[in-house]
């Protein structure tokens, strides 16, 4: 991914501590129990399965992408499994396209992504509950779940009830020299983000808290 909210924080994926069905036997487990070594997992706002599917219309600033995420199998790393999630992404009037694959695994009541197997994702949580998805130095990213939406999120695949809401904090304290003062000086960046998860049907909707970027779901196929 190429643009700058995708770089600094990751994927903006969260979802709701709704049922847990493990991708082999679907049994029932309330905030957890699919992953392991045994399967990727499947959960009730994260829809996993072998051809899922979600194309999405991407604001940031002016520029509008397509981007098209699909599952496209699974991978074996250290002794368990991950979803391998494709992204294709495309620039509206531009000839500037990219593909990218992240891995993705739920164990427990956690969804984990990437070689870092970074806790993207939390089930079981209170309303207003936080977790750290990462910290390194003076950068964090942090999830925080807000609740169910007590609306309906309508976007154009749909309007959709019932929708998890998460919000997403990164924070960076850095320092820069000033050229006038020559000397460092601290600089702080933060940005806010809020991301829907519709039941059965995964991420529908996701925006920045200074309304450069938007995301919304166009349409979606989930076998």
């Amino acid at each position: 991914m190429k643009k700058l909210f995708v770089v600094l924080i990751l994927a903006g994926l969260a979802v709701f501590s709704g049922c847990l069905l493990s991708s082999d036997n679907k049994k029932t487990d309330n905030g957890g129990g699919g992953g392991g070594t045994e399967t990727a997992g499947f959960n009730t706002y994260l829809p996993y399965r072998l051809g899922s599917s979600w194309t999405y219309e991407e604001t940031e600033y002016r520029p509008i992408y397509t981007l098209i995420e699909t599952i496209i199998g699974t991978r074996s790393r250290d002794g368990k499994i991950y979803w391998m999630l494709e992204e294709w992404e495309e620039k509206l009037g531009y000839y500037d396209i990219t593909t990218d694959t992240t891995l993705v695994r739920i164990e427990g009541n956690t969804v984990y992504e990437g070689a870092g197997d970074r806790p993207i994702l939390k089930f079981g949580l209170s309303p207003l509950q936080t977790w750290i998805v990462w910290e390194i130095s003076r950068s964090k990213y942090v999830g925080k779940y807000l609740g169910i939406e007590g609306a309906q999120v309508t976007v154009p695949a749909g309007s959709f009830s019932g929708c998890a809401k998460y919000e997403f904090f990164f924070e960076d304290i850095a320092t820069e020299k000033s050229s006038k003062l020559a000397k460092t000086e601290p600089y702080y960046y933060h940005h806010r983000s809020t991301a829907w998860y519709a039941p059965n049907v995964g991420k529908v909707k996701e925006t920045s808290e200074s309304g450069n970027y938007k995301k919304v779901l166009i349409s979606y196929t989930t076998p």
